[in-house]
Formats: C-alpha cells, structure tokens, sequence
C-alpha cells in the first residue's frame, strides 16, 4: 500500500467531486493525517459533501471565480460575502 504522504499528493490531483473521489477521501481518512480537499468547489452543497471527509475544504475555484467578477468592484465585500456563502452563514 502507498504511503500517507504518497497518497495525500493525489488528493491534490482530482478534479470533480464523485462518489470516486468521496470514496477515496474515506480510505484515506483513516491514515493519521490532515486530508485538505478542493475539487472545483464552489457551492455551498459541495462543501457539504465534501467537508465530513477532510479536515478542510478549499474553496480556491470560488474565490478564484468571484475575483474575476468583481472587475473593478471592491473586492473585499465579494469576497466576504462567497466565503459566508461557502460556509453556509
């Protein structure tokens, strides 16, 4: 069997959030490290999904998302407010 270290690498290598890779996250979880996951989260449901699997949920593709939309907004208050989203506030 490959190492933790070895397999926690792949984690960073998904890309969707399919009943694969929530497998995947559950056999990893139980090697005794922190599990950080980001599959192109951007919604609040897939922070739920995702989040009793891991230790953190990366929501990189929605704030990368929301910068990009912001233009010439202020970015702070966007930000603020899909971070609030994420997290279900």
């Amino acid at each position: 069997m490959a190492s933790p270290s070895r397999i926690l690498l792949k984690v960073l290598c998904l890309v969707s959030l399919d009943e694969k890779s929530l497998s995947f996250l559950k056999r990893i979880g139980t090697y005794e490290k922190r599990v950080l996951a980001g599959f192109v989260v951007a919604t609040n449901e897939q922070v739920k999904r995702t989040a009793p699997h891991v230790h953190a949920v990366v929501g990189g593709t929605a704030l990368i998302r929301c910068i990009k939309e912001a233009a010439n907004a202020p970015l702070y208050p966007r930000l603020k407010a899909k971070l609030e989203e994420l997290a279900g506030k």
